[in-house]
């Protein structure tokens, strides 16, 4: 499909949440959100899925009175995990949750090198205007980014384009918890990272975007294996040239991101429909100037 195609069908096509994905690696989810009242912990990550070792937990990013942070295990992509998901989004729904101060996180462990931790960190920069806007979780805005803030400061100090543990460290393993992108490795120091941590900085109680945001960062981890390096805005990643608003619609940078990611098209739908959201009216005015 070309990207007409795509958009027309993310804006008018039904896209029922899915029974299963296609993904051969597990991830792991962290859901934070700030409670009314503090007992629904209990009710939301219930003893059902403390026996599957999903666990409770309160981070001091969440804030609000009673900030709740449920981290999963490592989830397989089948059946039964996205039926947990959806029942645990539901009993969220049957709450009182404040999602001014609420985010998500996606953890995907890699295998790569540095060289392949670099390309990544340049990759998601380069389309951080569209990856932040579809993180928007369905609302209008974009809360505070004190926890998960934008890659340009950190490539401000990365002028050297080294490809090492020295030049990343500050995305590795520390308690700087600025960046919307963050690298995990636990391992021996002089090794490279060995998982991708996407922190989402709007939360939600929607399980479908849950899995959205799953699908979408697993195949833009797997790409880089394979990645095209003209798809890398170096003249951004090194001052040349200004980050766009992230709050714009930027549909031809969009269709240019999912067909990097994804080769498959109901992947794109699904991407282009969140990254819309809101602003359906502005798509539909879009199309009709290409005809």
């Amino acid at each position: 499909m070309n990207g007409h195609e795509l958009i027309e069908s993310a804006i008018y096509d039904e896209l029922p949440y899915r029974i299963v994905l296609d993904l051969n690696k597990p991830f792991g989810l962290e859901i934070e959100v700030s409670l009314d009242d503090p007992m629904d912990r209990y009710y939301i990550c219930n003893h059902y899925l403390e026996q599957k070792a999903y666990e409770r937990d309160i981070d001091k990013t969440v804030g609000g009175n009673f900030p709740l942070e449920i981290k999963t295990p490592l989830l397989s992509d089948d059946v039964e995990t996205w039926k947990d998901l959806s029942d645990l989004a539901k009993r969220m729904r049957d709450c009182s949750i404040n999602f001014d101060t609420s985010a998500f996180q996606v953890n995907i462990d890699i295998d790569y090198d540095f060289l392949d931790c670099y390309y990544l960190l340049l990759l998601f920069y380069s389309f951080e205007h569209i990856i932040f806007r579809f993180s928007m979780s369905g609302k209008n805005s974009l809360r505070p980014l004190k926890y998960a803030s934008s890659l340009e400061n950190f490539l401000k100090n990365y002028k050297k384009r080294e490809v090492s543990r020295i030049g990343l460290d500050g995305l590795i393993d520390n308690k700087n918890y600025a960046f919307s992108f963050k690298y995990r490795n636990r391992t021996s120091y002089n090794s490279a990272p060995n998982g991708f941590e996407a922190r989402i900085p709007n939360g939600c109680s929607d399980a479908w975007m849950w899995q959205n945001y799953v699908n979408t960062f697993y195949y833009l981890v797997n790409v880089i294996s394979k990645l095209d390096l003209d798809h890398i805005d170096y003249s951004l990643c090194y001052g040349e040239l200004k980050q766009k608003d992230y709050l714009q619609l930027y549909l031809d940078d969009a269709v240019n991101f999912s067909n990097i990611i994804f080769s498959n098209d109901i992947d794109k739908i699904y991407f282009l429909r969140q990254y819309i959201g809101n602003d359906r009216a502005k798509a539909k005015h879009y199309l009709r100037n290409l005809r």
